[in-house]
């Protein structure tokens, strides 16, 4: 009844469920993908930053396979930035 009065103005309109807009449902693959890519690449910096700290704090400097880690993670922000815009902006917009 809530739901009823939220969309429709009126507690005894109907709403329709997902099984009544056949074929009209959003791509979910490109959402599914891209939101993963950002949560990925957030993780990732937050991993990396961590790592770096730490050998900073207890062994005052860095290995290399950490420098390298650190380069590769330069474009990282805006990549999970473009993932996360086209997730929202890109696909909110078909529904």
């Amino acid at each position: 009844m809530l739901s009823s009065l939220i969309i429709t103005r009126s507690p005894h309109g109907e709403v329709k469920g997902l099984n009544d807009f056949i074929g009209a449902h959003p791509p979910v693959a490109p959402v599914f993908w891209s939101f993963r890519i950002m949560v990925g690449l957030g993780m990732s910096m937050i991993g990396v930053a961590w790592l770096t700290t730490f050998f900073i704090l207890r062994k005052k400097t860095l290995p290399k396979f950490l420098y390298l880690a650190l380069v590769i993670m330069i474009p990282s922000g805006w990549i999970a930035t473009l993932a996360g815009w086209y997730d929202v902006i890109a696909h909110s917009r078909t529904v």
